[in-house]
């Protein structure tokens, strides 16, 4: 698995009860922790350490813009080299890295809108402009869980 936010997570973890001791399952993400951007550090390890007692292997902080892949001749892939040049083997890979957002009617509007481009709203979904709500991965909303705006990016929020 490649990645750190929720189908990462929800994948990761059900592989490895599914292949719990007959194959090895793997999570790389790009933060200190599993859905740590979404949830703050303190979940993101309760996550990570969850992974860890299913039997998959975290590799956290290796980005997934530095990855390379390695293919077996016939277009199957191989391995996934980590920057460090670490080798992990793989049958198969899930890449699960982010979206990208399209919030340029929004930013065309006028909107308050974060550094990565998601539309900042408050508790009800209203933006800086308050005939105009968003929902869904491009809303920017106050989490009172890790005391900062967050953008979930997962069907709940919309």
């Amino acid at each position: 698995m490649i990645g750190s936010g929720f189908i990462s997570s929800e994948i990761t973890s059900n592989l490895a009860k599914v292949f719990s001791g007959k194959k090895n399952v793997s999570l790389v993400c790009g933060t200190n922790s599993p859905l740590e951007k979404q949830f703050g550090f303190d979940v993101g390890q309760m996550f990570l350490h969850l992974h860890e007692r299913n039997g998959a292997k975290v590799y956290t902080n290796k980005p997934a813009n530095t990855l390379r892949f390695t293919d077996d001749g016939n277009g199957n892939v191989k391995s996934v080299i980590l920057e460090s040049g670490y080798e992990l083997p793989a049958d198969f890979v899930v890449f699960s890295a982010g979206v990208n957002l399209n919030t340029q009617i929004a930013s065309a509007s006028g909107l308050t809108m974060e550094k990565d481009g998601g539309v900042f709203v408050n508790p009800f979904m209203q933006s800086s402009d308050p005939d105009i709500f968003a929902a869904g991965d491009i809303a920017s909303f106050p989490s009172y869980h890790i005391g900062q705006n967050v953008r979930i990016e997962h069907w709940i929020v919309a």
